[in-house]
């Protein structure tokens, strides 16, 4: 009798967990939609935590095509790519640049940002490499975006937007997850 309330209250615990952590990316999705109406200076393009760089994984070329559309329809100015060495021992921005100078994007207006290896060092080192009063448009995938507004504002930028690429995966479900730990831990850090 003891391990069949046991079971029941186990399983009431499971149910509300799935509930809390369903509405939680809900949220997560319904502040982070991409700004439609607004004119930037740099795109700041968040590297990918992957394990192979070459070629570019599906993700991050659309990261980079979203950079690129807003380049070309003249809402980013200027794109800053950010990430670090990745495990296969190739510079992210590095990689992410030839694939934008390959699409016709000038040298002139592509920064490399090969030291960040989290979102938080891409950040801050926008903050060093950026004048504060730059806006920057955030682009990342969607369960990011609220994360980034938000140190970008805490670095110091004043106008800040976030664009995401439109497609939407299985990834994005679990990305979010981790996104909510993240999310989590930068607040808790920032106190």
């Amino acid at each position: 009798m003891v391990l069949l309330r046991l079971g029941i209250y186990v399983k009431k615990l499971v149910l509300t967990a799935v509930i809390a952590y369903l509405g939680a990316v809900v949220s997560l999705w319904a502040t982070a939609r991409s700004c439609e109406a607004f004119s930037a200076d740099y795109a700041l393009v968040f590297g990918y935590d992957e394990q192979q760089l070459t070629p570019l994984s599906a993700s991050l070329q659309e990261r980079l095509d979203t950079a690129l559309q807003l380049y070309r329809s003249r809402r980013a100015k200027q794109i800053l790519l950010s990430g670090g060495l990745s495990d296969s021992g190739h510079f992210q921005a590095d990689m992410m640049a030839r694939y934008l100078l390959e699409r016709g994007v000038p040298a002139e207006d592509i920064l490399r940002d090969n030291l960040a290896d989290s979102a938080h060092q891409a950040v801050m080192n926008a903050a060093r490499l950026l004048d504060e009063t730059a806006s920057v448009v955030a682009v990342t995938e969607r369960y990011q975006l609220t994360r980034a507004r938000l140190m970008l504002r805490e670095a110091g930028f004043r106008e800040v937007y976030g664009y995401h690429p439109r497609q939407y995966g299985l990834d994005d479900l679990k990305g979010a997850g981790g996104e909510l730990f993240a999310l989590l831990h930068y607040s808790l850090a920032q106190r």
